[in-house]
């Protein structure tokens, strides 16, 4: 997590820390709940639907990323 790295190197961030810590355990969970796979007749789709981040505001959601690899074009492709 770049955030992390950065609060260590910046002694002004660490009073920031405590709440990166309170919402990383919720950010994970949404993160893997927003997750999904399916296999439709074009290909395999991988979404992520819209999930909290960072400090769990409501303008800080992380927008629906759709994305789908076709049958056709077979490719090394990391989901």
């Amino acid at each position: 997590n770049n955030w992390a790295k950065a609060c260590m190197l910046f002694p002004l961030c660490w009073p920031f820390y405590p709440m990166h810590c309170l919402c990383a355990y919720n950010n994970i969970n949404d993160r893997v709940r927003a997750q999904h796979l399916c296999v439709t007749q074009d290909g395999i789709r991988y979404v992520v639907d819209k999930h909290k981040v960072e400090c769990r505001f409501d303008c800080q959601d992380k927008g629906k990323v759709t994305k789908t690899v076709p049958f056709d074009k077979p490719r090394i492709a990391t989901l």
